[in-house]
Protein backbone atom coordinates (compact mmCIF):
# COMPACT_ATOMS: atom_id res chain seq x y z
CA UNK A 1 0.00 0.00 0.00
CA UNK A 2 2.82 2.19 0.79
CA UNK A 3 4.27 1.89 -1.93
CA UNK A 4 1.03 2.49 -4.84
CA UNK A 5 0.75 5.71 -2.92
CA UNK A 6 4.58 6.66 -3.67
CA UNK A 7 3.38 5.92 -7.00
CA UNK A 8 0.58 8.04 -6.75
CA UNK A 9 2.58 10.99 -5.29
CA UNK A 10 5.35 10.77 -7.48
CA UNK A 11 2.65 10.85 -11.05
CA UNK A 12 0.86 13.96 -9.21
CA UNK A 13 4.41 16.05 -9.08
CA UNK A 14 4.75 14.90 -12.75
CA UNK A 15 1.52 15.87 -13.98
CA UNK A 16 2.22 19.57 -11.79
CA UNK A 17 5.21 19.67 -13.76
CA UNK A 18 3.95 19.50 -17.11
CA UNK A 19 0.89 21.45 -16.39
CA UNK A 20 3.17 24.30 -15.31
CA UNK A 21 5.16 24.13 -18.81
CA UNK A 22 4.72 26.80 -20.93
CA UNK A 23 2.52 25.52 -23.49
CA UNK A 24 2.80 26.05 -27.47
CA UNK A 25 2.00 29.66 -29.53
CA UNK A 26 1.95 30.39 -32.49
CA UNK A 27 2.47 34.06 -33.34
CA UNK A 28 2.32 36.06 -36.36
CA UNK A 29 4.72 38.20 -37.26
CA UNK A 30 4.22 39.91 -40.60
CA UNK A 31 1.48 39.74 -43.34
CA UNK A 32 2.42 40.68 -46.88
CA UNK A 33 -0.95 40.71 -48.79
CA UNK A 34 -0.53 40.29 -52.54
CA UNK A 35 -3.72 41.00 -55.52
CA UNK A 36 -5.19 37.51 -54.72
CA UNK A 37 -3.31 35.97 -51.66
CA UNK A 38 -1.99 36.56 -48.04
CA UNK A 39 1.92 35.24 -47.05
CA UNK A 40 1.89 34.93 -43.62
CA UNK A 41 4.89 34.63 -41.07
CA UNK A 42 4.71 33.00 -37.74
CA UNK A 43 7.08 31.48 -35.28
CA UNK A 44 5.55 28.70 -33.49
CA UNK A 45 7.21 28.04 -29.88
CA UNK A 46 6.56 24.91 -28.70
CA UNK A 47 7.89 24.94 -25.11
CA UNK A 48 11.27 25.30 -23.33
CA UNK A 49 12.32 21.93 -24.70
CA UNK A 50 12.27 23.27 -28.36
CA UNK A 51 14.59 26.16 -30.22
CA UNK A 52 10.78 26.56 -31.87
CA UNK A 53 10.31 27.38 -35.60
CA UNK A 54 9.23 30.16 -38.66
CA UNK A 55 6.80 29.13 -40.60
CA UNK A 56 5.42 30.76 -43.98
CA UNK A 57 1.93 30.18 -45.40
CA UNK A 58 -0.05 31.24 -48.06
CA UNK A 59 -3.89 31.48 -48.60
CA UNK A 60 -6.29 32.65 -50.73
CA UNK A 61 -7.34 36.17 -49.59
CA UNK A 62 -11.20 35.45 -49.76
CA UNK A 63 -10.46 32.55 -47.44
CA UNK A 64 -10.87 33.24 -43.89
CA UNK A 65 -7.52 33.02 -41.88
CA UNK A 66 -7.08 29.72 -39.15
CA UNK A 67 -4.72 28.66 -36.94
CA UNK A 68 -2.09 27.74 -39.77
CA UNK A 69 -2.62 30.92 -41.98
CA UNK A 70 -3.18 28.73 -45.13
CA UNK A 71 -1.24 26.15 -46.47
CA UNK A 72 2.29 26.47 -44.99
CA UNK A 73 5.03 26.68 -47.46
CA UNK A 74 8.30 26.91 -45.77
CA UNK A 75 9.52 25.66 -42.26
CA UNK A 76 12.40 26.77 -40.71
CA UNK A 77 13.96 25.75 -37.56
CA UNK A 78 14.45 28.17 -35.13
CA UNK A 79 13.31 31.58 -34.69
CA UNK A 80 13.90 33.69 -38.11
CA UNK A 81 13.32 36.77 -40.36
CA UNK A 82 12.32 35.84 -43.61
CA UNK A 83 11.49 38.68 -46.35
CA UNK A 84 8.68 37.86 -48.67
CA UNK A 85 8.09 39.76 -51.58
CA UNK A 86 4.72 39.18 -53.95
CA UNK A 87 6.43 39.44 -57.41
CA UNK A 88 3.11 39.29 -59.36
CA UNK A 89 -0.21 37.56 -58.27
CA UNK A 90 0.82 34.13 -58.57
CA UNK A 91 4.69 34.24 -57.50
CA UNK A 92 5.57 34.73 -53.99
CA UNK A 93 9.78 35.24 -53.40
CA UNK A 94 11.45 34.74 -50.03
CA UNK A 95 14.67 35.21 -48.74
CA UNK A 96 16.52 35.12 -45.02
CA UNK A 97 19.72 36.54 -44.60
CA UNK A 98 20.62 34.30 -41.54
CA UNK A 99 18.67 30.97 -42.75
CA UNK A 100 21.25 28.39 -44.18
CA UNK A 101 20.08 24.99 -45.73
CA UNK A 102 20.08 23.08 -43.11
CA UNK A 103 17.89 25.35 -41.11
CA UNK A 104 15.02 24.29 -43.79
CA UNK A 105 12.76 21.79 -42.67
CA UNK A 106 10.30 22.07 -45.41
CA UNK A 107 9.77 24.06 -48.84
CA UNK A 108 7.50 23.44 -51.22
CA UNK A 109 7.69 25.41 -54.65
CA UNK A 110 3.80 25.33 -55.94
CA UNK A 111 0.87 25.89 -53.58
CA UNK A 112 -1.75 25.89 -55.64
CA UNK A 113 -1.38 28.22 -58.79
CA UNK A 114 1.33 30.53 -56.67
CA UNK A 115 4.78 29.08 -57.66
CA UNK A 116 7.33 30.30 -54.80
CA UNK A 117 11.14 30.75 -55.54
CA UNK A 118 13.88 31.34 -52.71
CA UNK A 119 17.51 32.55 -52.18
CA UNK A 120 20.19 30.64 -51.48
CA UNK A 121 20.03 30.60 -47.87
CA UNK A 122 16.31 28.52 -48.43
CA UNK A 123 17.14 26.79 -51.42
CA UNK A 124 17.03 22.91 -50.38
CA UNK A 125 16.34 21.28 -53.71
Amino acid sequence: MRRILSIIQILTICFCIVGCLPSSSNVVSTRVQGSEYTATLSKRNSGAMSKGSTLVSVRANGVPDDATHGLIILGIAGDHLVEMKWIDPHNLALSCSSCAPQDVNFEAIKSGDVTISYDKGLSVR
